[in-house]
């Protein structure tokens, strides 16, 4: 290997369009794909990841300094594919078109791509495989790539749940296999069996034999019209199911100055009335009086705002299909007993911590937090009775099974791993278990509170069955956590998860040949506040196997990098200056442990130029050059953050070298001069990739 390295495949050129297309795709894909093993926020779709790697680690073979050992080796590993490869620009090219092909989600797993892609990684570094460093690695589709291109992989992060996913990612699948699937299906099966028999009689069957599935609840409020002061249910909508073959709607009654209900089968859209609700106001169906929104919030903060159930949802043996009905005794006199039966656990519990959470929701006013404002103060409150006594039920279930398993097994480090992703399959099942889940009339199934990256109020609600094999049960969740580790057996070099911040890495000086990064983007996302949710039962299922992870009572906020418009428990108020500061100092800390002849790839996207600005800033003060600039399409145009907003559609994928000390600094006017003309040809480029709008102008800034 020449004592520098030429110029990086990514540094030339990157088949882009061809790249989003596939990062597109994937977004659509939940079936064995990483996002189903726990849900991380502003997750890369591995598609762009694998492919910005692989170009980022390979040689331009048109550059004079690459080797020819290279572009020999190159050829050979490409020729079961019979392109073109005869002079430096053809084999540049075909290395592209190869690139963009692997990004190809159903080629992730390819024997023949695996292996090409390993050999061009192995040719380009005939002394020892390169090391990639994510150091914001988050739900780990960076480093997970790195591993699969043949490189090795170190991951960082503060924040313990991501440190989790990544331990799973890249190092409990690498090293136990299939031996780590069929121990979560095997103990997933024992849980789930050893939960129906404790709790089975909180979720009554009907004398028929139909099996409840999940309950449908609506909050309450009073209507504040003169003379009226009626309690009534708060709903968006009356459809209950809205498939094709299988319409059904509630129909509001009012009798005596009550609201009840009727449902109605087989009914058309222009029969089904509106809700009682829109934007937090209710109109009440028997006076006619809207009370606002604040006055629900007064509501709420005084005397909460009562469940009433609406619906059930069942299911018979050997019948295909929903059925849905009004509640009747039965429903409601389990619910009532699995309330007296929490409080009677609740009341014998002993133990550090309480049996359901009752650590603080983050203060008023934080980052993508509304619920406060409704009389919301612990993350417990998040769930009704029933689902802490189920949830609190499965986490101790998840947490003495270990001893079990490792009778069993006879190896810790696997029990410790099948342990593990039991307590994330928990965390799945509360996701799609507390009450701000949606229903979802036109899949006839619940919708997990984290659609995004926030937590919004919710007024009717579905409480799913946990201990039933639909969706939202604990069965559900455990059978996609092996889903998602099945197509990662594949993978089996094991790499580094580590926790800590990014301004402090444990990793040594120069001994990192490429960082790969997706830090957070300013103020778009509060991962360590939205993670608490998920923590909270982390330490109740499986903190005993991780007792210095998950050692705090919630997860660090001191020194996580965001935007946040409330100060942090230590009074750190974070800015836009905080987030520039900090950054800089993150990105001098990888610039620090990075080769000399290293390069860094950093993933940002930002709606407004106070982002942009903040970060390219701090890139420049940690000591880095922007050589390049690709945006990469990875968000589906359906996802609910872009719908009538100006969401960005692109990721940019910046490429940055370390800027030399004795780096001399350029006269304004004369980089104004060659500006223009370089802007006009990317921009150009850019079009021709599909790249217009907000995206394209962000991709030059």
């Amino acid at each position: 290997m020449p004592e520098r390295l030429p110029r990086r495949l990514i540094e030339v050129d990157l088949p882009i369009k061809r790249i989003s297309e596939q990062a597109r795709r994937e977004k659509s894909i939940r079936h064995g794909h990483i996002s189903t093993l726990h849900i991380w926020w502003a997750r890369r779709p591995l598609a762009a990841c694998r492919a910005v790697i692989l170009a980022g680690l390979l040689p331009d073979p048109a550059d004079e300094a690459c080797p020819q050992s290279f572009r020999n080796a190159a050829v050979g590993a490409l020729a079961w594919r019979r392109t073109p490869a005869d002079d430096r620009e053809g084999l540049r090219q075909a290395l592209l078109d190869f690139i963009a092909e692997f990004s190809n989600w159903d080629l992730a797993a390819h024997p023949d791509y695996l292996r090409t892609a390993r050999a061009l990684v192995t040719a380009a570094y005939p002394e020892g495989p390169p090391t990639v460093l994510d150091p914001f690695a988050g739900g780990g589709a960076i480093p997970l790539e790195a591993l699969r291109v043949g490189a090795e992989a170190w991951a960082s992060d503060l924040n313990p749940v991501a440190v989790l996913l990544e331990k799973v990612v890249l190092e409990y699948v690498p090293r136990y296999g299939q031996r780590l699937a069929e121990g979560v299906r095997r103990w997933g099966e024992v849980i789930r069996e050893r939960a129906r028999s404790e709790l089975g009689r909180f979720y009554p069957e009907d004398p028929d034999g139909s099996v409840p599935i999940a309950y449908l609840w609506a909050r309450t409020a009073r209507c504040e019209g003169l003379a009226c002061g009626a309690r009534v249910p708060l709903l968006r909508g009356r459809w209950l199911s809205r498939r094709p073959d299988h319409q059904v709607a509630l129909e509001l009654l009012v009798h005596d100055g009550e609201v009840e209900f009727a449902i109605r089968e087989g009914v058309r859209a222009l029969e089904v009335g509106p809700g009682t609700v829109r934007r937090g106001s209710l109109t009440c169906p028997i006076c006619g009086h809207t009370t606002p929104v604040a006055a629900i919030r007064r509501q709420a903060q005084r005397q909460g705002l009562p469940e009433r159930l609406v619906a059930v949802v069942t299911t018979r043996p050997g019948m295909q299909g929903r059925r849905y009905r009004l509640p009747l005794e039965h429903d409601l006199r389990a619910a009532e007993e699995a309330e007296a039966e929490l409080e009677r656990r609740a009341a014998a519990h002993r133990g550090p911590l309480s049996l359901v959470p009752d650590e603080p929701l983050p203060p008023k006013g934080t980052l993508g937090f509304r619920i406060q404002g409704y009389g919301l103060e612990t993350w417990g409150d998040l769930f009704t009775p029933r689902q802490k006594l189920a949830l609190s039920t499965l986490a101790g279930l998840v947490r003495d099974t270990y001893p079990e398993i490792v009778e069993e097994t006879g190896d810790e480090g696997l029990a410790r791993a099948i342990g593990t992703c039991l307590g994330l399959s928990l965390d799945k099942t509360a996701d799609l278990g507390n009450s701000l889940t949606r229903w979802k009339p036109d899949a006839d199934c619940p919708v997990n509170m984290y659609g995004r990256q926030a937590i919004p109020m919710v007024w009717d609600f579905a409480e799913a069955v946990p201990i039933s094999s639909a969706s939202g049960s604990f069965e559900s969740q455990y059978h996609r956590t092996v889903d998602s580790l099945i197509p990662l057996i594949p993978i089996d070099n094991v790499g580094i998860a580590m926790a800590g911040s990014a301004t402090s890495l444990a990793a040594a000086d120069h001994s990192v040949t490429t960082i790969v990064t997706d830090p957070p983007y300013y103020d778009a996302v509060p991962y360590a506040d939205l993670s608490d949710f998920f923590y909270v039962w982390l330490r109740r299922s499986i903190g005993h196997l991780h007792p210095d992870l998950l050692a705090s009572p919630l997860t660090p906020k001191e020194k996580e990098i965001v935007v946040n418009p409330v100060r942090t428990a230590e009074g750190t108020c974070k800015d836009g200056a905080f987030f520039e500061s900090h950054m800089a100092m993150a990105f001098k800390e990888a610039r620090q442990v990075l080769d000399d002849c290293g390069l860094g790839i950093v993933v940002f996207a930002h709606k407004t130029t106070a982002g942009w600005e903040a970060m390219v800033q701090a890139l420049v003060s940690g000591g880095w050059t922007i050589t390049g600039s690709w945006p990469i399409d990875t968000e589906m145009g359906s996802r609910l953050r872009a719908m009538n907003s100006a969401a960005l559609g692109s990721s940019v994928h910046l490429v940055c070298r370390p800027r030399p000390a004795d780096a001399g600094v350029g006269d304004w006017g004369s980089i104004l001069r060659r500006l223009q003309p370089r802007t006009d040809q990317w921009m150009r480029r850019l079009v021709e990739e599909g790249v217009v709008g907000a995206d394209a102008i962000f991709a030059c800034l």
